[in-house]
């Protein structure tokens, strides 16, 4: 996760972030406007990376409403580590010959919103996510989601679903390990049958 990249020799904030909200919490995310063109190439001025994002995202008003509350804090509380995974204190900048021609401190603390959009807590970096997204209770829940999609290999159907979801949350919940609550998923007729349509 660390490495996601969008094709620069720059980290990704965005990107992680989205894949934060969406895979590990289970939060949905409008997509983009109509409109919506792409991050330009990376940029010569000399700015972090979240600055860069900052500038592209939470100033335009049809980005804003995701980016700057949604996406981008969740994105930056990674932005200590480099587009390899290794830990920074800096960002350095490179000119096109790939020699160092500035350093800049980074920000990592946000606002991530993990518990609701009305949460006001300050994280200053990727434990503090870690805390948070545990004491939220949420990940327990999307793991479940996660799971029961990815073994139906189909989008959940909540009304159909919702049983094996609770299955898999309440063993989890009942402090039993992970293999124990895929195991009693595994045990319930649902998992065990196909459903056939009559010809």
């Amino acid at each position: 996760m660390l490495a996601t990249r969008h094709g620069t020799n720059t980290t990704s904030p965005i990107l992680k972030g989205v894949l934060i909200r969406e895979q590990l919490l289970c939060d949905q995310l409008d997509p983009p406007p109509a409109a919506f063109g792409g991050l330009d190439k990376e940029s010569t001025e000399r700015k972090t990376t979240r600055a860069l994002v900052e500038s592209l995202t939470e100033n335009r008003k049809e980005c804003a409403s995701c980016h700057k509350e949604k996406i981008n804090p969740l994105g930056f509380l990674t932005e200590g580590f480099d587009a390899l995974g290794r830990i920074r204190k800096e960002q350095p900048l490179y000119d096109d010959g790939g020699k160092v021609v500035d350093t800049l401190p980074l920000n990592t603390s946000s606002m991530p919103r993990i518990a609701s959009e009305n949460d006001t807590t300050v994280a200053k970096g990727p434990q503090d996510l870690t805390n948070l997204i545990v004491q939220s209770g949420k990940v327990e829940r999307c793991f479940a989601l996660q799971y029961v999609r990815y073994s139906k290999a189909r989008a959940e159907n909540i009304p159909t679903d919702g049983c094996e979801v609770e299955t898999v949350l309440t063993a989890l919940d009942g402090r039993f390990s992970i293999n124990q609550a895929l195991r009693r998923y595994a045990m319930l007729p649902q998992f065990l049958q196909r459903f056939v349509p009559a010809s």
